[in-house]
């Protein structure tokens, strides 16, 4: 069965959206399951006027799971080293923001958050770089996480006051 995930083929394609949209639905059911979608209980100041409304979060980070599946699928099509490299990268990335609510939205910390946010940013810049000599494609479809990460720290800081 997992050897589907590794072939470069059409069905490969389907099986990793269906296992990333997956993990990706069952990890909003837990955010919301547990409350986690609520503000820590720090200290918020205002959220600014530019910062977008729930729904567009979630629908935008459901839109950089899907680039990541399809990137991880294009860099299968490279049985080189390089490419089984870039691959385990991703699904590392992958793994990396589906768990990023559970150490940062679980934890309440505004700080664990920006930790949270700095890690991602540094991992997927490190993903980028490495996966940019297997498919140029598939890095650019990683790339704009650090840019929209870098947007979501900023829109915390202004909500907590640092800014």
């Amino acid at each position: 069965m997992t050897t589907i995930f590794q072939k470069p083929n059409n069905n490969s394609l389907a099986f990793n959206l269906l296992l990333v949209v997956g993990g990706v639905l069952l990890v909003n059911a837990l955010i919301f399951g547990f409350g986690w979608s609520t503000n820590s209980s720090e200290q918020i100041v205002g959220s600014p006027s530019f910062a977008p409304p729930g729904w567009i979060v979630g629908a935008v980070w459901t839109l950089w799971f899907i680039c990541m599946a399809v990137a991880r699928w294009l860099v299968i099509k490279s049985e080189s080293n390089h490419g089984r490299k870039a691959r385990i990268l991703i699904d590392i990335l992958i793994i990396s923001c589906l768990l990023y609510p559970f150490y940062s939205l679980a934890i309440g910390s505004v700080i664990g958050g920006l930790v949270g946010n700095f890690f991602t940013v540094i991992l997927t810049s490190f993903v980028f770089y490495r996966v940019y000599d297997v498919s140029k494609v598939a890095a650019f479809l990683i790339f704009p996480i650090i840019p929209w990460v870098i947007f979501a720290s900023i829109i915390t800081l202004i909500e907590s006051g640092f800014l």
